[in-house]
């Protein structure tokens, strides 16, 4: 596979077990399952990934059943980034970092190219009157126990033209990084253009500043910082799969004296949470929520536990990490 003008050896079989596919069936030369972008299930699987590594569509996905020309077919990034729950250019510098040898991680030594997707600086940041047309409200969340007070608070809306809920990112500074555009009808989400990568922001950072949080629970994903948020408890979301040295320093340069870990309860989630320790310990008080086997993440706890109650008593219990777990 060929990046931004540098020679990656992806193992793309490795990358995709990571993740739980409905109705799985790995085959020597290809995938086939359920479509990922859908809520539903498939009578019968129409989404194929090509596994055949002779192949010229080695790592192209195809989904007879999209109801999205722009998500019926694609290559290997595009499908990584849905599933690491990140945007494009983040997964290509994960699959830089993680598969090619000859990059020191130095963004300007990659080769742009002229397609939509384009490796940026840091510096970049969007208009924050683009929000001005997402005042708007939808049950989506609502429907997830999300309420109107904590909506307000992160500043969601929504897209009435694209039918998507809006979630925007903010830099420490306040600034607005990236927009994040869920649909309502499938899991089909993207990124503003033009924006900071999600790779070196946290989402909800800017209230851990406005509320000068000391204490604060790391997370994956929005709906989920957006649940510990409603029960009172200051969160962060990491957004995609991989925390890296640059979230880690936001963390260290924010309020917050104590992170508590309550990524999901799969091995990804398990992924991030030893990823957190190896870059946090002796630089910040550590803990870890520990989640049963009924629960997926703090959202489930929040609409099919006991709610506000049940997801209080996992925090009050998260158990230190100590720094002598980790000497020799």
């Amino acid at each position: 596979m060929r990046i931004r003008g540098i020679n990656i050896d992806v193992n793309i079989r490795f990358e995709l077990e990571q993740y739980n596919f409905h109705r799985a069936r790995w085959l020597p030369d290809k995938l086939i399952a359920s479509s990922p972008f859908r809520y539903y299930a498939d009578s019968r699987p129409s989404f194929f990934v090509c596994l055949d590594e002779t192949s010229d569509y080695y790592g192209c996905w195809k989904d007879s059943g999209a109801n999205d020309a722009e998500w019926s077919s694609g290559g290997f990034v595009k499908l990584l980034s849905f599933l690491r729950n990140e945007d494009y250019e983040s997964t290509i510098e994960y699959l830089l970092v993680t598969y090619a040898s000859s990059w020191d991680g130095n963004p300007d030594k990659i080769a742009l190219d002229t397609s939509k997707y384009r490796f940026e600086a840091t510096k970049q940041r969007i208009k924050a009157d683009i929000l001005d047309k997402y005042k708007f409200r939808h049950p989506y969340f609502g429907k997830r126990g999300i309420s109107e007070k904590v909506q307000r608070l992160f500043n969601v809306g929504y897209d009435t033209r694209t039918k998507s809920i809006t979630l925007p990112w903010y830099n420490a500074d306040q600034t607005l990084a990236n927009v994040k555009y869920r649909r309502t009808d499938s899991k089909i989400f993207w990124y503003a253009k033009d924006a900071v990568p999600i790779s070196r922001l946290l989402y909800g950072i800017n209230v851990i500043y406005a509320q000068k949080a000391k204490t604060a629970v790391i997370c994956e994903g929005e709906s989920d910082a957006l649940s510990f948020a409603e029960v009172g408890i200051p969160a962060i979301g990491i957004g995609g799969s991989s925390f890296n040295t640059t979230k880690a320093d936001l963390i260290v340069r924010s309020p917050i004296e104590r992170l508590i870990i309550g990524t999901d309860n799969d091995v990804v989630g398990r992924k991030i949470r030893d990823d957190i320790v190896a870059n946090l310990t002796g630089r910040i008080e550590l803990a870890e929520i520990t989640w049963p086997d009924r629960y997926k993440d703090a959202n489930d706890v929040l609409v099919n536990g006991e709610g506000s109650e049940e997801l209080h008593k996992y925090v009050d219990e998260a158990k230190s990490i100590g720094l002598e777990l980790f000497t020799l």
